[in-house]
């Protein structure tokens, strides 16, 4: 019997479609012996499939093809059986990333080419997370000069966010939902002459690292778990051509926020605070100790503690805990190291002490969160 043939209809030349691709073959080389074919960018898929052998399956970034009697999943768009990016997740870890550095007065720049519904969901999580911490929130999608002129010119709708940024309490937060405009809000805060991260903090709901890590100051974002994506999409389709019965729609949860420098920040109403935080997040690597930190900062470890319970509302200890564990969490997800070596890394006493930490923190095994 020859190996099933597999058509894939996904825009492979862009890149993070490329790492959906990874998922999708890693799947394959684990389970099955599919063959692919690839649906050339000029052509149509009504095209392709008038020329090729019938396909006895279809992946797509495209809303299911009406072809009742060929198998389908739809990936990162919606179907008949689709998998998809938790894009209401994202959203809620781009939130929980600017609250964990003590903002309270946040703004959604809910613009950009994405797909409005993708769009819409990532704000749906952004304000379920700042509900639930009490915290203030504006969603600009059009300001009065795009209302005045009844366009939608991208120099009206920035004109408009720079005179909301002058005008919102800082420190504050800005949220772009498209990661073309989170790069503009980094343009807009420096027209402005707003400093980012101390007076704007800004995070992206998506990742672009090649262009990112390159801007000034680099710029944070939620990075998706892409690879899981089409692994699991795989996984469905697999389970479509052997008869199986499984969920219609899968979604993913993102991976974790890479905190680069425009979130490089803590808003604590303490400068002192505020320089320990960013020592303990500088040398996370190292064995740190209360005495050891209140040594550097010539402060009494008393005074230390005091300090942070009264400004952050956790102990020293539980800070260094959770910057080790966030550390390590970015390691898991975009390398390959080994786990002994990421304990030391990340500061921890050695892999019990890590697989410990992050159990306790995550619920899960490092093995675990990384095959997540």
């Amino acid at each position: 019997m020859s190996a099933p043939l597999i058509l894939i209809d996904l825009p492979i030349h862009q890149r993070w479609m490329r790492h959906v691709f990874s998922g999708i073959s890693a799947y394959t080389q684990e389970h099955t012996d599919w063959s692919f074919t690839f649906v050339p960018n000029e052509l149509s898929l009504k095209d392709i499939l008038r020329t090729l052998p019938s396909p006895d399956a279809l992946l797509t970034h495209n809303s299911s093809f009406p072809d009742k009697g060929l198998l389908q999943v739809s990936v990162e768009a919606e179907g008949s059986c689709s998998v998809q990016t938790d894009q209401v997740e994202v959203g809620r870890l781009a939130c929980e990333h600017l609250l964990e550095r003590g903002l309270r007065n946040l703004l959604v720049l809910n613009t950009g080419d994405l797909n409005k519904t993708k769009r819409h969901q990532r704000v749906q999580g952004i304000l379920d997370r700042a509900r639930e911490a009490a915290v203030p929130v504006q969603v600009f999608d059009h300001g009065p000069r795009t209302r005045t002129r009844g366009t939608w010119r991208l120099e009206d709708q920035f004109a408009d966010v720079e005179e909301l940024l002058r005008e919102l309490p800082r420190p504050c937060g800005l949220i772009g939902c498209d990661a073309d405009h989170s790069l503009r809000a980094l343009m807009i805060c420096g027209q402005a002459g707003l400093r980012v991260p101390e007076d704007v903090a800004v995070v992206s709901c998506a990742d672009d690292d090649a262009v990112f890590t390159q801007t000034r100051p680099s710029l944070s974002a939620v990075v998706h778990n892409q690879i899981e994506v089409g692994y699991e999409a795989a996984a469905r389709l697999h389970a479509l051509l052997e008869g199986k019965d499984g969920p219609l729609r899968t979604t993913i949860p993102p991976a974790y926020v890479a905190s680069r420098g425009s979130t490089d920040w803590t808003v604590t109403g303490d400068p002192f605070c505020e320089q320990v935080l960013r020592y303990i997040r500088d040398h996370v690597g190292e064995n740190l100790k209360v005495a050891e930190l209140a040594g550097i900062f010539h402060v009494s470890e008393r005074t230390l503690v005091r300090r942070f319970q009264s400004h952050l509302g956790r102990s020293p200890v539980k800070e260094i805990a959770r910057a080790r564990i966030e550390a390590a969490k970015i390691l898991l997800f975009s390398t390959q190291k080994p786990l002994s070596e990421i304990a030391l890394d990340c500061g921890f006493s050695g892999q019990p002490h890590f697989q410990r930490e992050i159990k306790q923190a995550t619920g899960m095994t490092p093995g675990e969160l990384r095959r997540r």
